[in-house]
């Protein structure tokens, strides 16, 4: 039985309960609130009305019916049902089929054994099926339930018709080749006609008429094929069923699996009718051609049903891959939108082509602002010469990292990006991923740091380490290019005695004070560092002679003549300064320690003033 899986774009998948099948298939013959005895008697009076309408209307000249329907049928309910329950279905429908036979005049031994090869069909077509597809609601299995029961089908059909032929052979008068391809090709037709149909109409919940809101369009494609059909017919001049076969297809492909059981029971029924009646196409054949016609008939309805189901199975697949695409395309959108990132992706030409909606709020939320832009359209010439090398090597193929500042809507943002190659099956590459995290709030912490560990939190001015750190480079400068370096010691004047009287608030008003006069009276590229207590240190690179280090002091000293308003009080402060000059620099240490004995020097003079050491 050559079933088709539900089309996605008609209804859901059903998926089974355990209670309901262990295959994987939800009962669509039955509902909760029927009874298994009432669903089981309906279903003998269906199996026995199929008999009868196969026998009575579907024979040709009293030979092998052309259609046999009732092993589709209990085919298709074996494989809503769960594996306990075969049997009792298996039974309903041999009795409904004993029963038809028998009202149209079978000798007994003939009802047994025809009856018994096709239970053993349905048996071997459903256990084949069952074995090599355990969920008939998986669109990812189209393709291998499609396979199973197209040979399943086939197998079991073959089967059977080497079981009915010696049971029938003596009572017609055609030969065994003639009676056996009868009746396997019946079989398979009505396998493939009603298990499709009774398959769809289980998936689809009993519903033909398709989705809502393109119903007319089914009852127009329907009636389209119907018109096709009896057109056909009304001429006898040229042979052209084929023609019948567009509409089908027409139909199929509109309407998915709704078109294929429409399309299969038109075809079926129109051709039927015709070659009973010897009428249309089929009336082409001479009167006495019984086995012509009924091969005519079913090769006819069989090539539909090739058509038809292949195309159907086709497009399902490919409606649940489009919407399975769609769902993880979704899915994957909504993780990017929400991944705490700017998410993009840029071709070949450094153009966007993707973004996620943090990358697109940084340009307004506008995709036509970005998607389709070159980055030095969006971020301007001053981005796109920072960031071009770091592009070009990522499509050279060279991952990159980096931390880099931006603009964003007015508001500069610091990010750390990561470009990531994206390479096509032959190793090309052909774009890449760019990752952008916002680390502003990392970056002003990691300043507010640094802050802390180079500068005086008092005095605003470079602390102990920053002052190292920068002797040291300056030092290494004066030697790369032999030139001098004054530094200035600097102390706060009987700093003791203002603590001890006036507070320790006080003192770190007048160091704030002081350590402003200093920068007031020294140029922007000095350094002034507070080293200690009331230790302060000017660096000066690149002095020609000492006389400028005892112009820088005596600025200083001066800077300290007018009192500091401390509060309420007005306190002098001196300074004592000592001038150390080294024109050959020999190391930190040594301008350090001779910028020191300056230092003493001038304190031991009496404060208030300075003092030089040359070295």
């Amino acid at each position: 039985m050559d079933s088709a899986l539900p089309d996605p774009s008609v209804v859901p998948a059903v998926r089974p309960s355990p209670e309901t099948a262990a295959s994987g298939v939800a009962n669509g013959l039955s509902r909760p609130a029927v009874r298994e005895p009432v669903a089981l008697l309906a279903f003998l009076l269906l199996s026995g009305l199929t008999s009868y309408a196969s026998v009575a209307w579907t024979r040709i000249d009293g030979g092998v019916a052309v259609l046999w329907m009732s092993n589709g049928l209990l085919a298709s309910a074996l494989l809503l049902v769960p594996n306990g329950r075969w049997l009792r279905w298996a039974l309903a429908s041999a009795l409904g089929q004993v029963g038809a036979r028998l009202v149209l005049g079978n000798a007994l031994a003939v009802v047994a054994g025809l009856t018994l090869a096709n239970l053993v069909e349905c048996w071997i077509a459903a256990g084949w099926i069952r074995r090599r597809v355990s969920d008939f609601g998986d669109m990812g299995a189209l393709v291998p339930l499609s396979r199973a029961a197209l040979t399943g089908t086939l197998l079991a059909c073959a089967v059977s018709a080497t079981l009915a032929m010696p049971v029938v052979a003596g009572a017609l008068k055609q030969s065994n080749d003639v009676i056996w391809l009868t009746w396997f090709s019946a079989h398979v037709l009505g396998m493939v006609i009603v298990g499709t149909l009774l398959l769809c109409l289980a998936q689809m919940r009993g519903s033909l008429l398709g989705r809502r809101g393109r119903r007319l369009d089914l009852a127009a494609c329907v009636a389209l094929l119907v018109g096709v059909s009896v057109g056909i017919d009304l001429q006898r001049a040229l042979p052209l069923l084929f023609l019948a076969y567009l509409p089908l297809l027409l139909l199929t492909w509109r309407h998915g699996l709704a078109g294929v059981v429409w399309g299969i029971l038109v075809l079926t029924l129109t051709s039927a009718a015709a070659a009973f009646d010897h009428f249309g196409q089929f009336a082409l054949q001479a009167p006495d051609a019984a086995l012509a016609r009924t091969l005519l008939l079913q090769v006819y309805v069989a090539a539909g049903c090739l058509l038809a189901i292949p195309t159907a199975v086709a497009m399902t697949e490919r409606r649940w891959l489009d919407r399975k695409l769609r769902q993880s395309e979704a899915r994957l959108q909504a993780v990017t939108d929400n991944v705490p990132a700017m998410v993009s992706y840029f071709d070949t030409q450094c153009r966007f082509t993707y973004a996620n909606a943090v990358a697109l709020r940084s340009v307004g939320g506008d995709p036509s602002r970005l998607l389709g832009r070159t980055l030095r359209e969006v971020r301007g010439d001053a981005t796109w010469r920072l960031l071009e090398p770091r592009m070009a090597a990522a499509l050279r193929g060279e991952p990159q990292v980096f931390e880099a500042q931006t603009d964003v809507l007015g508001t500069p943002m610091d990010y750390r990006a990561h470009y990531v190659p994206d390479r096509a099956a032959d190793g090309s590459v052909v774009g890449f991923y760019s990752f952008g995290f916002d680390i502003t709030q990392a970056k002003q912490t990691e300043r507010a740091l640094e802050q802390l560990a180079r500068f005086d939190s008092l005095t605003g001015l470079a602390n102990r380490r920053h002052f190292e750190e920068d002797l040291d480079r300056a030092v290494v400068r004066a030697h790369r290019n032999h030139s001098p370096l004054l530094l200035l010691a600097i102390d706060v004047d009987r700093f003791k005695e203002i603590n001890d009287s006036f507070g320790h608030a006080a003192g770190d008003a007048v160091l704030r004070a002081f350590a402003q006069r200093i920068r007031e009276v020294v140029y922007d590229v000095d350094l002034v560092a507070r080293v200690g207590g009331d230790e302060f240190v000017v660096l000066v690179e690149y002095s020609p002679t000492p006389g400028v280090g005892a112009m820088v002091a005596a600025r200083i000293v001066a800077a300290m003549a007018e009192p500091m308003q401390v509060g309420d009080t007005r306190l002098p402060v001196r300074a004592s300064i000592g001038v150390g000059f080294q024109a050959d620099v020999a190391g930190a240490s040594a301008l350090r320690e001779l910028a020191d004995l300056a230092l003493y020097d001038a304190k031991r003079a009496g404060r208030d003033g300075w003092a030089l050491r040359s070295g």
